[in-house]
């Protein structure tokens, strides 16, 4: 099973590596499409009440221009089918509430689906295409970032049993066939979900190649990681270094399924799966807001439960939750734009503090079993070496992610040191 991301269908150079994927896939086989590149911000240009002639005109021409090495009378059938999808997306229009919207926003996935047919049964191949409740992708009804439910009886086989299957990512349907979407990362969680179910491994084709130890805007030469553990990958994504949102991980994860991610014109890729990963990574987070509250424990844990029903409300993650010895104290970070949902006052003997001077850098890894100093030494060597000063480091449980609080002007000197320490050196 593979997955084609909307950087891989941005050109002519793009499209034609992408066809030569499908074609070389063999069968049975399942590929799943993102919309064609920037095809969805006009789509949500449309559902926000924009001038409709004009973003009209660029879709037709964005998914015409694919078809235009076809020869003319399979091209007019196909440009025939595009305008009439065109219109069906035109009597979507105005929209009136989150169900509607996502009807509009489908039109990506679909569209895309239909032009690569076209260029598909031009080169003599009979591709299946699905989406939604055919391509057993049901979900709730949370419209905008809708749930995939469990498959019934009978499973997902029969439907993929042989062929080249084609089908929208991001898009799915109620039970009463209601068009839903999956929300951001869409498109990998639709692939992600259909390798586990169907028992597959997943490639997700991407424009860059795999994961490197460091973004390469703030790293000059980061390295590529070959191989990384699940939960390393989980933690990556959550500090943005992956380009694959956590929760389209966890289909996989959950079984035990290989996801690979590789660059569409190629270069190192990276490899996930229960293996221990193969290197460090390091991500920084300039600006986060810290709280720590101090007090009886029971006046601490009643202040927890209520910050993390806000979290949960907002579906905002902690990025660090520390908790002080004999559970009398915690610290909460956040992202700065979630800051405000740090907001409790101090009352009796529990004290609150907020610090917004802050900012916070986490290594990702973990050290072998026989490595002769432990990973937290290492690191406060290394920055006590470069005259660096963390507030608060702090490890996860699993030892898979060590966080730490420096003040903000210290966040990129702190990267590069880090980096020269646990991956250059290496």
């Amino acid at each position: 099973m593979i997955k084609l991301g909307g950087s891989c269908l941005a050109d002519a150079d793009s499209m034609a590596r992408s066809l030569e994927l499908l074609e070389q896939l063999p069968t049975p086989a399942v590929a799943v499409v993102s919309a064609l590149f920037g095809v969805t911000d006009r789509l949500l240009a449309l559902a926000d009440g924009g001038e409709p002639d004009g973003l009209f005109a660029q879709l037709h021409a964005q998914h015409a221009a694919v078809l235009e090495p076809l020869d003319a009378t399979p091209r007019e059938a196909a440009l025939a089918l595009l305008r009439a999808s065109l219109a069906q997306l035109r009597r979507a229009l105005p929209v009136r509430g989150a169900e509607a919207r996502d009807e509009v926003l489908s039109f990506g996935e679909r569209l895309c689906l239909h032009v690569l047919e076209a260029r598909l049964r031009a080169r003599g191949h009979r591709p299946h295409c699905l989406w939604g409740a055919a391509a057993g992708i049901l979900t709730d009804e949370s419209f905008g970032n809708a749930q995939i439910l469990a498959p019934g009886p009978g499973g997902m086989h029969p439907r993929f049993a042989a062929g080249l299957h084609l089908v929208a990512g991001f898009v799915g349907q109620t039970q009463r066939g209601a068009i839903t979407t999956l929300g951001r990362g869409g498109s990998d969680t639709t692939a992600s979900f259909l390798a586990a179910q169907l028992g597959c491994p997943l490639i997700l084709y991407k424009d860059v190649a795999g994961v490197r130890s460091a973004d390469p805007r703030r790293i000059s030469d980061p390295r590529p990681i070959a191989r990384l553990q699940y939960r390393d990958a989980l933690e990556l994504a959550h500090y943005g270094l992956s380009s694959v949102q956590e929760r389209a991980l966890l289909p996989a994860m959950q079984a035990g399924i290989p996801v690979e991610l590789r660059g569409l014109h190629g270069g190192p890729s990276t490899r996930i799966g229960s293996a221990p990963s193969s290197g460090f990574a390091i991500s920084g987070v300039h600006a986060v807001e810290v709280l720590e509250c101090v007090g009886p424990a029971p006046q601490v844990l009643r202040t927890l439960a209520t910050l993390f029903a806000r979290f949960a409300a907002e579906a905002v993650v902690p990025l660090l939750v520390s908790e002080g010895a004999g559970r009398s104290g915690s610290t909460i970070v956040l992202r700065a734009a979630d800051g405000e949902l740090l907001q409790i006052a101090s009352s009796g003997s529990l004290v609150c503090t907020r610090r917004s001077d802050l900012g916070l850098v986490a290594v990702i890894g973990a050290l072998p079993s026989d490595a002769q100093t432990p990973l937290a030494a290492r690191i406060s060597s290394a920055l006590a070496g470069a005259g660096l000063r963390s507030v608060l480091l702090a490890s996860t449980a699993a030892g898979h992610n060590l966080s730490i609080l420096l003040e903000r002007a210290e966040i990129e000197p702190a990267l590069q040191v880090l980096h020269r320490e646990l991956v250059e050196q290496e």
